[in-house]
């Protein structure tokens, strides 16, 4: 059946009981600036759901590398009746978009699908298992926060405040020290007050990360789809994701495998199907040794990794490559396209393939995505410097 893709990258706001947002909003924009990139998983019949029209010269890029071009639509278009819905991850909004077009949908029960992407389950669950980040605390009333956070003395990178449901660097507070100052009043009342509860985690210091791309059926045994490194700036936001990973890679993060299939099952157990993304750390503690945090964030929804495992369809049999995320920056008094900019700065042995339209409702986007194709690993890890 073909399929309708349907880009709610704002899925957990919607868990929070918040509706969709405006198109024009920040949330909205983001969803319109994403949603090209559901092209990563389409077969050639489908359909994509697109909040705002946007400019297709990109995708001639996409289809001679061998991706396929699905048809675009936006509201009020009509649908053939024998579409299935695939959202970003299942809420109440995507459903309202279910009944609107007539598509069909097979999900599982929307509380099991919120309690599979709360932060407090991953910590109830790192905890129970023993494979979080010691010092790491819910916080479920004002008056705990001061304790919690004196306690941060023994982390000399700093803190993170995180609310319930969020993702990519959204609904987080950075701190360090142990004075509790007024911003961080603020933002944790309001979390608290919506949510019930925060979560506290010391700041450490980060080797690398990845994705763990799993798909759980309603029955037989959850598959391990592929790991997809992470590229992450100082801050922890997300700037891309490999699409290749070397065998010794693979084989170090064999130990997060092993408890994300654990975890998959688990799941599973609860009504749980569909997509399942991890985000897996590895990092030093206090004392210098190198540790793996399994389970640092549970999606029960697509994920980014889930996008860069499709557009290894375009690298050719040999290449390394990167999906690439990076804000727009205009090349004053240039007349090229940011692509061809880019295309210059790197060697004649590496080429790139737009996958971020040059235009969204008749304005550049603010944050740009690109596949990176290098001959080698290590001249791959070059052209990410320039980026990440």
């Amino acid at each position: 059946m073909p399929r309708l893709l349907y880009g709610n990258f704002d899925f957990e706001h919607h868990l929070t009981g918040a509706g969709a947002p405006s198109p024009d909003s920040k949330l909205g924009r983001i969803n319109a600036e994403l949603t090209p990139a559901l092209i990563a998983l389409a077969d050639a019949e489908d359909y994509l759901w697109c909040p705002a029209p946007f400019d297709e010269s990109h995708l001639n890029d996409l289809t001679a590398a061998g991706m396929p071009r699905p048809r675009l639509v936006t509201a009020g278009e009509s649908l053939p009746p024998d579409l299935s819905l695939v959202p970003w991850g299942w809420s109440d909004v995507a459903l309202k978009l279910a009944t609107r077009t007539g598509a069909a949908v097979e999900h599982p029960p929307l509380e099991v699908v919120k309690q599979a992407n709360c932060r407090r389950v991953a910590h109830q669950l790192e905890t129970r298992w023993n494979c979080g980040l010691d010092g790491a605390a819910e916080i479920c009333h004002l008056d705990e926060l001061a304790r919690v956070i004196e306690q941060s003395a023994n982390f000399s990178l700093g803190w993170v405040l995180k609310a319930r449901f969020g993702m990519s660097g959204r609904e987080r507070h950075l701190g360090s020290g142990v004075e509790v100052e007024t911003p961080t009043i603020n933002w944790a009342k309001k979390r608290l007050a919506r949510d019930g509860a925060v979560l506290f985690e010391p700041w450490v210091q980060r080797i690398d990360e990845a994705g763990l791309q799993f798909e759980i059926p309603r029955d037989g045994e959850p598959q391990l789809l592929g790991i997809t490194p992470q590229l992450c700036d100082a801050t922890g936001h997300y700037r891309g994701s490999r699409l290749t990973i070397s065998a010794a890679a693979a084989t170090a993060w064999q130990p997060a495998v092993d408890v994300g299939r654990r975890l998959a099952a688990h799941l599973q157990q609860t009504g749980y199907f569909g997509p399942l993304g991890i985000d897996a750390m590895r990092y030093c503690d206090q004392q210098g040794e190198i540790r793996i945090r399994p389970l640092q964030d549970i999606n029960a929804r697509l994920t980014m990794g889930r996008l860069a495992l499709g557009f290894r369809r375009c690298l050719l049999a040999g290449e390394a490559g990167a999906w690439l995320h990076f804000p727009f920056q205009p090349v004053e008094g240039s007349e090229d396209s940011p692509w061809e900019h880019i295309r210059r700065r790197l060697p004649a042995d590496c080429r790139i393939i737009p996958t971020s339209p040059a235009t969204i409702g008749g304005q550049p986007p603010k944050l740009m995505h690109l596949i990176v194709a290098a001959p080698t690993e290590s001249a791959l890890a070059n052209v990410e410097r320039l980026f990440v």
